[in-house]
């Protein structure tokens, strides 16, 4: 028994997962060069220093970089995710909720793009805590699909993995979940600083979960290409 369009579409979820990896690292930079505009712009507007107004345009210029480098990251790997998890429905249909989970996903993106570059801070942070829980799915459904797919080839050990796999990465996703909407309550009551902090605390744990998918799908693409 083989699953050729499984196989093809978890390759293509690994290497997106990849690049998901690289925009969340983006993603980090561009909060601490935020955080470091936001302060620099304070102490030269209050102190009128001419090197705290240079760390904070050149910042802001970073800010900018990174934060393109985010956004062109995020949708090619949306696009690798979506066309992966197209041909993989066709061997299991747990991965039909996956898909359906990335389109909400991926319309989220666009949307908490515009509120960021509109400098609506909480709005962009409650976009990014919906956006964690369509991705949530997209997680649970990818890997009950590798795992039922596991079960037909009877390999009862990597199905053992795909569960445990998933309770570490919800614990690590629940974490995340509470500190993004942390950071949001703190940017609502004027917070920047702490909720700037805060949120990229919760990006660098973020980095675990998608280690660990990566792992997985790593194992799930041998399993699948050994059959």
């Amino acid at each position: 028994m083989t699953f050729p369009n499984a196989a093809n579409g978890v390759k293509k979820l690994f290497t997106a997962e990849i690049l998901t990896i690289v925009a969340i690292v983006s993603v980090i930079v561009t909060a601490i060069l935020a955080v470091t505009t936001y302060a620099a712009g304070t102490v030269a507007t209050q102190s009128e220093s001419l090197g705290a107004a240079g760390i904070a345009l050149g910042s802001l210029i970073g800010m900018f970089v990174t934060g393109g480098a985010f956004v062109v990251l995020a949708i090619v790997a949306t696009i690798l995710n979506l066309v992966g998890l197209i041909k993989a429905t066709k061997d299991d249909d747990a991965f039909k909720i996956a898909l359906f989970s990335t389109v909400v996903s991926f319309c989220l993106i666009i949307v908490g793009g515009i509120f960021s570059m509109n400098k609506m801070a909480m709005a962009y942070s409650m976009t990014e805590s919906l956006g964690s829980i369509a991705s949530l799915f997209v997680t649970i459904y990818t890997i009950q699909g590798i795992r039922n797919l596991a079960v037909k080839l009877e390999d009862y050990d990597m199905d053992h993995k795909g569960n445990n796999i998933l309770k570490v990465m919800l614990v690590v996703i629940v974490l995340t979940f509470i500190g993004k909407l942390t950071s949001a309550i703190f940017f609502g009551i004027g917070g920047q600083i702490v909720g700037g902090w805060i949120l990229i605390a919760a990006y660098v744990l973020s980095i675990i979960q998608y280690l660990l998918f990566l792992s997985f799908l790593s194992k799930a693409k041998r399993m699948l290409a050994d059959k």
